[in-house]
């Protein structure tokens, strides 16, 4: 016999959609005002300076409103995305002004959405090396 299985009335399915939409919305505000702070300072300051002082203000304002919002994890998520994005200003030199605006933002978003997902594990071990691990990967990814 075959059971139909509704997602409706599954609270769980409904809190974690709901969840992984909080996270993608802090990213893509965090990544818009990463592009416009990063266009403010470089009129005052060299671009490696200025996008230092950018990702570091934005790890703060990005945990900041995940506390605010009762998120769970944050400070893991900030400063995890801010460690994985760190140097974004150079990978977008170059670019249509949009371009870098919409990169930043699907970027600040996804790694978000994939530090809350792995953050959200209950041992705390696990989450730290998995996230290691992911930093570390794609650093050298990045490098390549």
């Amino acid at each position: 016999m075959v059971k139909i299985l509704d997602n409706i009335n599954n609270p769980k399915s409904l809190i974690m959609a709901n969840y992984i939409w909080k996270f993608a919305l802090v990213g893509l505000l965090v990544g818009l005002l990463y592009w416009l702070s990063i266009s403010i300072f470089t009129r005052f300051l060299p671009l490696s300076l200025s996008s230092d002082i950018s990702v570091i203000l934005l790890a703060i304002l990005g945990i900041s409103s995940m506390v605010l919002l009762k998120m769970t994890q944050p400070l893991l998520v900030g400063l995890s995305a801010s460690l994985v994005l760190w140097g974004l200003a150079f990978w977008s030199e170059g670019l249509y002004w949009l371009e870098i605006v919409v990169w930043d933002m699907v970027l600040y978003s996804l790694a978000y959405i994939l530090f809350s997902w792995v953050a959200k594990y209950s041992k705390v071990a696990p989450v730290i090396i998995s996230i290691i691990a992911i930093i570390v990967i794609a650093r050298v990814a990045i490098m390549l």
